[in-house]
């Protein structure tokens, strides 16, 4: 099985080539996440990347769990992931030799200007879900195994709210695939799991 190495950023991408299984046509395979590569920072980061390494990089954008199976599955040299957890994971499970924690996320949760459910200005992510599912406000989740996801995931286990498990099927670039998750007892009304990506559930 090939080794790769867990990247939270391009930044450190020259020191990490000496761990990284490179060919000899110099193509560096890279599974990262749509916000990463919507975001534009590789665009700014490979050209510069590549003109001092003469490495080309390939990038392949799709979800966290998805760019993690790549790794898994010996398909990249390096996933640039936000999902700590699952990084940490993918490591001591043998499947990466190193992590890097380059940047962080802030997890945002939008909604109307009515915020009937009264959480604008809580700096508490559980609790403000857990105010959601009091209130039953509908609540869209992305539902498809991101990073993001993840972390709604956490969130809702810190909110205090009973929780039940839930597989759902996807369809995301054409191909099917189950997600497992947790969502809120008896919320089916309000809580809506869509499996798509951050452009489409907002």
């Amino acid at each position: 099985m090939k080794r790769v190495i867990t990247v939270i950023g391009a930044i450190f991408l020259t020191g990490l080539l000496a761990g990284t299984a490179i060919g000899s046509d110099k193509i560096l395979k890279m599974s990262t996440t749509t916000s990463t590569q919507s975001s534009g920072l590789l665009d700014l980061l490979l050209p510069e990347f590549e003109k001092d390494t003469a490495i080309k990089v390939k990038v392949i954008a799709k979800g966290t769990g998805a760019a993690i199976r790549d790794g898994q599955d010996g398909n990249v040299d390096v996933i640039f992931v936000h999902a700590k957890g699952r990084e940490e994971k993918f490591v001591a499970d043998g499947w990466g030799t190193k992590r890097y924690a380059v940047m962080h996320n802030d997890f945002v949760l939008i909604g109307p200007a009515a915020d009937a459910a009264k959480i604008r200005g809580l700096s508490d992510g559980g609790r403000a879900l857990g105010k959601i599912a009091e209130m039953k406000q509908t609540f869209i989740s992305r539902g498809d195994d991101s990073g993001t996801h993840t972390k709604e995931q956490f969130l809702w286990q810190e909110s205090g709210v009973a929780l039940v498990d839930k597989i759902q099927t996807i369809v995301k670039k054409g191909k099917k695939k189950e997600v497992s998750f947790q969502m809120p007892a008896g919320s089916v009304v309000w809580y809506l799991s869509i499996g798509q990506g951050m452009g489409k559930t907002i």
